[in-house]
């Protein structure tokens, strides 16, 4: 529904719909989620549950670019500093700025990003997926270098196709990514790859339990350099 677009930062359990659909249905659906919410859908079409829906039936996913999402006890942090009812939009702008951003029909209000750290989903240190790589498509504001734009990546037929409907509809509005933009953007997935393993390392103490990720011994020495 378009009434629940837009950034919340806020957690959402967008896999549970899922146990509410029934089996017998074939009605075609498409999915939107995080990196970790695509990586599920992924491996509930390789492995399906037997007593749920026929995952078969999602047709197509879009996942969105993520570097980490805000825990428990966030929302009561923002009821605490800004008056909720009134904002129109969240927002964490690219570096050198530092902060988030909430904005109402008037006015832009701040705290700095080191004030929402504590809120940081731990989880989230140890995810190598900042552009969710199983989806369809992967949609992001990501280190795109004009505001208001999102950087696109195709990866499957099923998101060409797609989009290729939404171009031939003059739905959305295509340009080249420009080269630095996409440097910046292959920069910032790789540094969080490093940053997960290496906070995987710290977590089990060394390198030894590393297999289940399923990564060559030569990649994980690239990661660690």
């Amino acid at each position: 529904m378009l009434a629940c677009t837009g950034v919340s930062y806020e957690p959402s359990p967008v896999i549970e719909i899922f146990n509410h659909l029934p089996r017998e249905s074939t009605e075609k659906l498409g999915f939107v989620g995080l990196p970790c919410h695509v990586a599920c859908v992924s491996k509930m079409k390789v492995s399906p549950p037997t007593d749920r829906m026929n995952m078969e039936n999602v047709k197509l996913v879009i996942g969105l670019f993520c570097g980490w999402t805000l825990a428990q006890g966030f929302h009561h942090f923002l009821e605490g500093r800004f008056t909720l009812s009134e904002a129109i939009k969240f927002d964490i702008p690219h570096h050198p700025a530092h902060s988030f951003d909430v904005y109402t029909s008037s006015e832009k209000e701040s705290v700095d990003l080191d004030e929402i750290s504590p809120y940081i989903n731990k989880a989230c240190g140890y995810c190598f997926d900042m552009t969710a790589e199983f989806a369809d498509i992967s949609v992001g504001s990501g280190r795109a270098m004009f505001k208001g734009w999102n950087t696109v990546i195709v990866r499957t037929k099923a998101g060409a196709e797609i989009l290729d409907i939404a171009k031939g509809h003059n739905a959305i509005e295509i340009q080249a990514i420009p080269d630095e933009s996409l440097t910046n953007l292959k920069r910032a997935s790789l540094n969080k790859r490093k940053g997960a393993l290496k906070n995987i390392i710290s977590m089990t103490g060394g390198i030894d339990d590393l297999l289940y990720l399923g990564i060559s011994q030569h990649l994980t020495d690239m990661l660690l350099e």
